[in-house]
């Protein structure tokens, strides 16, 4: 964690899918269902291309790599439908989420989320997993005109929550999350994942687990 000071840093703007929320399983399905549904053989591999994306582009991408004719907007319909229902009553918190948001809010860090999944989908997700309570601030791709990897969405939130970027840090574990962290100048911690490929980029810091987190915050 060279040249990173936790006495500087006064709050985290968080991701929420694959970083919160372990819901990354999830999209694949819905994503292999509606494609089937079209009567398409999903490709794993767009997974690595959406991943991080807003909905809109995610799932244009899924068309355009599927050579699907239906409306895009049919099928995030679709999609949402399907992605409320897991939310609601199936997705759990990432291992450690749910542990290093309540210790963060104790030491009185700010917290923010800023994902692109819109919070329609996500809301009471955060209530079943007890932690809505401690975000001071949450942007969604509702709230945004450019999505990642554009910096829009982590400038909106940093102002929402009255810092300077050298006071706050990002956790992604998107390529198009890391990308836009980067963009908008404030410190990523890039919470590793074997799908995302950041090849090329350079995130401040690599870290296995949420848990990570704390032992930063403990220096």
């Amino acid at each position: 964690m060279k040249n990173l000071s936790a006495q500087k840093t006064k709050g985290v703007i968080f991701d929420f899918d694959g970083v919160i929320a372990d819901s990354e399983p999830f999209w694949d399905s819905a994503d292999r269902i509606i494609v089937e549904q079209e009567g398409k053989r999903f490709i794993p591999e767009v997974k690595n291309i959406i991943m991080g994306l807003a909905p809109s582009l995610s799932i244009a991408e899924i068309c355009r790599i599927h050579r699907i004719e239906t409306s895009p907007e049919v099928l995030l319909k679709k999609r949402e439908n399907l992605m409320k229902k897991f939310y609601d009553n199936i997705i759990e918190p990432v291992p450690g989420a749910c542990e290093i948001l309540e210790y963060l809010f104790g030491k009185g860090v700010k917290l923010a989320l800023a994902s692109s999944t819109p919070k329609r989908l996500f809301e009471k997700a955060l209530k079943r997993f007890g932690i809505d309570r401690f975000f001071d601030v949450i942007v969604t791709s509702d709230d945004i005109r450019k999505s990642k990897p554009d910096p829009e969405i982590f400038i909106r939130a940093r102002k929402l929550l009255g810092l300077n970027a050298k006071e706050l840090i990002i956790v992604e574990d998107s390529r198009s999350g890391v990308e836009a962290a980067i963009a908008s100048g404030i410190k990523v911690f890039w919470l590793k994942n074997i799908s995302a490929n950041i090849k090329g980029l350079h995130p401040d810091y690599i870290i296995n687990s949420l848990s990570d987190l704390r032992l930063y915050f403990e220096r």
